[in-house]
């Protein structure tokens, strides 16, 4: 078979894995309002270059077009050791982070302003010396221990320290920050999140009598230019599948097909409407020999997301490679229609 395409955010990873990042500063855009206009309000946030496993663009699904699970399913195929993976902990404090929030972080936040200590701990790296490393999607406590992480690591541990302050955060997937790479006979879509807080709890009142909040972009890709960049809010139930997404992928690259299947499963259990997860359990499902399942996968990616072009030309790939070369044409071509 031809290189199956599979999705994942992980940023750009064309550098070597743990290398320790020197300071780098990047823009922090403020945005405000409803419709969230960026202010370029200084260079001040040090950014580091990350490796996050997110794949494809969050559409909105309506709950009649989301596939039935279980008959995209074949758990009686594959060997799973105990119970289901869960990212409940991807967001977790640890104790060690608790302590840390306690005896680093709290005791130094201005009255009412706690982003700021946050976003100092971020820049000066004698606080906390991040380093970058593709290897492996951590949750936040394994990158604050490992102080490593790919982009989605270092989004969850941020999210999780800003949450530990009472701040809140959105996260955000960036919609033109896109690339590749080849491992292991499998085409890695590699696309980029970040985070949104809340900025030291402040709303503000507009003319028209609305509230609003105030927030700070917080990007781990160098030279992203915030002004500029068109991004797509995501749901933290869409973050939490894209961790197992992204562990999927991994455990796929590695040839531990079982493990991949629990948790791309996982993954769909968290968000069926995540198009790129269905793409990664076809892939799955056609290593494991079960092509029937995987067609109907794929299938279920493109009537969540008829744009999904990865998905598209898995399945393109594997009707011409099966003798059904009319189909795997006329998929192609409604693509091509469809992205004219």
């Amino acid at each position: 078979w031809a290189q199956e395409v599979i999705p994942k955010w992980t940023g750009f990873s064309a550098i070597a894995a743990r290398t320790l990042l020197p300071p780098t500063l990047l823009g922090l855009s403020r945005h405000s309002g409803p419709m969230g206009s960026p202010v370029l309000i200084g260079r001040t946030v040090l950014a580091w270059l990350a490796s996050c496993l997110v794949a494809g663009c969050a559409h909105v699904v309506s709950p009649t077009q989301k596939p039935q699970l279980p008959a995209l399913f074949a758990d009686d195929s594959y060997r799973q050791a105990g119970p289901w993976p869960d990212a409940t902990q991807a967001l977790t404090l640890s104790e060690p982070m608790r302590e840390y929030l306690q005896t680093q972080l709290l005791p130094n936040v201005r009255p009412n302003r706690p982003l700021g200590v946050l976003i100092e701990t971020l820049v000066h790296a004698g606080r906390l010396r991040l380093a970058y490393d593709s290897a492996q999607t951590l949750t936040a406590a394994q990158a604050f221990a490992a102080q490593r992480g790919n982009c989605l690591s270092l989004v969850l541990m941020t999210a999780a320290f800003a949450e530990g302050l009472g701040l809140q955060v959105e996260f955000q997937q960036v919609d033109d920050a896109i690339d590749w790479e080849q491992r292991a006979g499998l085409t890695f879509i590699l696309g980029h999140v970040n985070l949104k807080i809340a900025r030291d709890r402040v709303q503000e009142r507009t003319r028209g009598g609305t509230w609003h909040t105030d927030w700070l972009v917080v990007d781990f890709l160098p030279g992203q230019d915030l002004r500029h960049q068109v991004a797509t809010p995501i749901s933290r139930q869409r973050v939490l599948a894209m961790y197992l997404n992204n562990r999927g992928a991994e455990e796929l690259a590695a040839g531990r097909i079982d493990a991949a299947y629990g948790l791309l499963r996982s993954a769909l259990v968290q968000d069926s409407s995540f198009a790129a997860a269905f793409n990664n359990l076809a892939v799955v499902h056609l290593r494991k020999g079960l092509h029937a399942k995987a067609e109907a996968s794929w299938r279920a990616a493109l009537a969540l997301d008829a744009h999904h072009t990865d998905a598209a030309a898995n399945l393109a790939d594997w009707l011409a490679k099966a003798g059904r070369s009319a189909e795997a044409e006329q998929l192609l071509s409604a693509q091509t229609e469809r992205s004219s």
